[in-house]
């Protein structure tokens, strides 16, 4: 990148590598913290590749594994919270 104005050209800037965004990794796997006969609470860690963007939010899918289907599902409103109940 080159400055111009009515007396002349600046010197050009130093480049930049372009970076394209990619989907992150996947976060650490979640462990509980505790639970209830009707609730659980998980935390996980953030990824260690963000894809070049920074990661938003976490989606949460709990499933029992039987073929039934999701049982619940939520996302958490900022990358900060990595914990779900």
């Amino acid at each position: 990148m080159i400055a111009v104005n009515d007396v002349g050209q600046s010197l050009p800037s130093l480049s930049t590598p372009l970076v394209i965004a990619t989907v992150p990794g996947a976060p650490g796997s979640p462990t509980k913290i505790d639970s209830t006969q009707t609730s659980i609470k998980i935390q996980w860690v953030a990824p260690t590749i963000d894809g070049g963007s920074p990661v938003t939010d976490y989606e949460v899918k709990v499933d029992f594994g039987d073929g039934a289907g999701l049982i619940a599902t939520g996302k958490t409103s900022s990358p900060s919270i990595m914990t779900w109940t």
